[in-house]
């Protein structure tokens, strides 16, 4: 092997590193845009609300809780739909809310009020358990009880087995 060879060889090796390189970066970048919806923050990052310690207050971590769920609901609904057109509108509210509560709990921590924050976060789990209720009831509505009753019957049989079995070994 001549060392032009080698070089082409050498060559060769190099531009597939760079292609699987790039395609790395692509994939990861194309699941930030997923996980975060046209920009939106997720939780409280530290560059823009650099109190962890106040970041991690109970009011303010079920806050973040509540968009870690939504956004993985998000992620499951058709891009274009008028549900998560809806998803979407209400992700950016609940992002406004989180950005005021942490403002807010600046101030509650000053002066040891923080029943208001409680109070906030309570809500905004109700209304997403209101969110969580009617995407249940719509899903159950398009796929039909009967196939969830035959699945559920699939369960209590392979749970059934699986007990019998057990007992056997």
């Amino acid at each position: 092997m001549t060392l032009v060879d080698s070089l082409i060889k050498l060559a060769g090796l190099g531009v597939v590193v760079l292609v699987a390189v790039g395609a790395v970066l692509l994939l990861l970048r194309m699941g930030e845009t997923q996980a975060a919806p046209l920009g939106l923050e997720v939780g409280y990052p530290p560059e823009r609300f650099p109190d962890m310690a106040l970041a991690r207050t109970p009011a303010l971590v079920e806050l973040a809780a509540v968009q870690t769920r939504l956004l993985a609901l998000y992620a499951t609904l058709p891009p274009h739909s008028s549900a998560a057109v809806w998803m979407l509108t209400f992700l950016r509210e609940l992002r406004g809310i989180m950005d005021t509560a942490y403002s807010a709990a600046i101030v509650a921590r000053l002066y040891g009020n923080t029943a208001p924050l409680t109070a906030l976060s309570g809500e905004v789990a109700r209304i997403e358990g209101e969110v969580a209720d009617q995407f249940t009831r719509r899903l159950v509505e398009r796929e039909g009880a009967d196939p969830l009753d035959a699945r559920l019957a699939a369960l209590r049989l392979c749970a059934r087995e699986l007990a019998a079995t057990a007992c056997n070994v």
